[in-house]
């Protein structure tokens, strides 16, 4: 009699404890500590970027593929970037959850391209043939898959542009490609600061003359202005001559006038609301 409770006893501690067991193993949140996508220094090392961050996991089960998807949605990194599990921060790559020294800080890196760990997941395992020598030893060969050397060409698909009478004209003549190189600047009203972005190649061409300044129509095929014409004034000489007279430069002058733009546009935002 006693010892059937006794085995009751055992049996009920021993469901408690994996009940708590399982419930531990469902994680909510996992630890995530982003790298660089190159390594760096002599140490050959993935740089931290920013600090460990608490992940949402909402999958039951933890893979590598749960993970990336997590961190993907997470992060909200452009689609053509792809998450990468790294073992350390010298790497290198996982494809299995068991390549993962532990689970208390999950190393990942944002690289271009496809997804390496998939396509290695698709193509089949290396198979060992072992054959004996004469002398009675055994080698090891390894047969690779013709699969694996296999390189599949993306096509390319080329679509024409379509072409006006006149633009088919005019490429039967040299076109003049005037492209002025501009220096772009930005006035932050919120840290009242002046900030340089880059610098864009305009194609210019003369719209009109002013009483001091002159317009221009410009046009860029960098992605930051492409698809739209925008004016640029530049003034006159005379206009230029006065500016010094007034023992300012023209960069200087030129920034005023841009604050006060700001200043007034600020206020016209003010009234709306």
């Amino acid at each position: 009699m006693a010892t059937n409770q006794w085995a009751k006893f055992k049996s009920k501690v021993k469901n408690k404890s994996k009940k708590n067991e399982d419930k531990s193993n469902i994680k909510e949140n996992i630890i995530v500590q982003r790298l660089s996508a190159e390594v760096s220094g002599k140490a050959q090392k993935y740089t931290r970027v920013g600090a460990r961050e608490f992940v949402p996991f909402i999958y039951d089960e933890i893979t590598i593929q749960n993970i990336k998807n997590a961190c993907s949605s997470h992060y909200e990194y452009e689609s053509d970037l792809i998450c990468d599990v790294l073992a350390g921060e010298r790497g290198p790559s996982c494809l299995s959850v068991n390549q993962l020294p532990d689970l208390k800080v999950i190393y990942v890196r944002f690289v271009e391209g496809q997804d390496d760990c998939k396509e290695q997941l698709k193509s089949p395992p290396k198979k060992k043939i072992k054959t004996n020598n004469k002398n009675s030893c055994t080698s090891t060969v390894k047969v690779t898959s013709l699969t694996d050397l296999t390189v599949t060409a993306k096509k390319t698909q080329f679509i024409p542009k379509s072409l006006s009478v006149i633009e088919m004209l005019k490429l039967g003549t040299l076109i003049d490609n005037t492209v002025q190189l501009l220096d772009i600047y930005e006035f932050d009203i919120d840290n009242m600061c002046w900030m340089q972005l880059k610098s864009f190649e305009f194609k210019i061409s003369k719209i009109s003359s002013g009483g001091f300044r002159d317009a221009f129509k410009a046009q860029s095929i960098s992605k930051e202005f492409a698809g739209k014409s925008w004016v640029i004034k530049k003034y006159q000489q005379d206009a230029v001559t006065t500016i010094a007279s007034m023992n300012q430069t023209l960069e200087k002058h030129t920034k005023k006038v841009v604050q006060m733009h700001q200043l007034a546009k600020n206020l016209t935002n003010c009234m709306k609301r």
